[in-house]
């Protein structure tokens, strides 16, 4: 067996052990991931996400949404930014906001501010990066 076979066996298992850890411990996300996709549960963010002690990291949906199925792309949900203001959506780009470690609400990848117990939206503006994929 050549090295690209053990390579393809390793990610398969890493693939299947995170498959179980969403399944135990996020039901509900791992519902909304295209199952047969063992790139969404081979993501170094993920991982990263898992095994991290930062403060402020980037939120799990945010690392799955790429990864979801098309169905389930139009939910909103919450996004972190980093210290440079970028909000990473992984295989879709890198949001580069003027907003620093804050959270931000996120639809159909637009950002958008809600006031607490308030009505008013402020829009985000950000610049769009796109991340190199085959």
């Amino acid at each position: 067996m050549d090295i690209k076979s053990w390579i393809g066996i390793g990610l398969g298992q890493i693939a299947d052990s995170m498959k179980m850890i969403l399944y135990k411990q996020y039901p509900e996300l791992f519902e909304k991931i295209d199952f047969e996709n063992d790139a969404a549960f081979t993501e170094p963010h993920l991982f990263a996400h898992f095994n991290s002690n930062f403060k402020h990291r980037f939120t799990l949906k945010q690392l799955l949404w790429s990864y979801f199925k098309d169905s389930n792309k139009s939910e909103a949900f919450e996004a972190a930014t980093d210290k440079a203001g970028t909000a990473l959506l992984p295989e879709y780009g890198h949001l580069i906001t003027d907003h620093k470690e804050e959270k931000l609400t996120c639809s159909l990848a637009i950002f958008f501010f809600a006031m607490a117990g308030g009505l008013v939206i402020y829009l985000v503006k950000f610049n769009y990066e796109r991340i190199w994929t085959k």
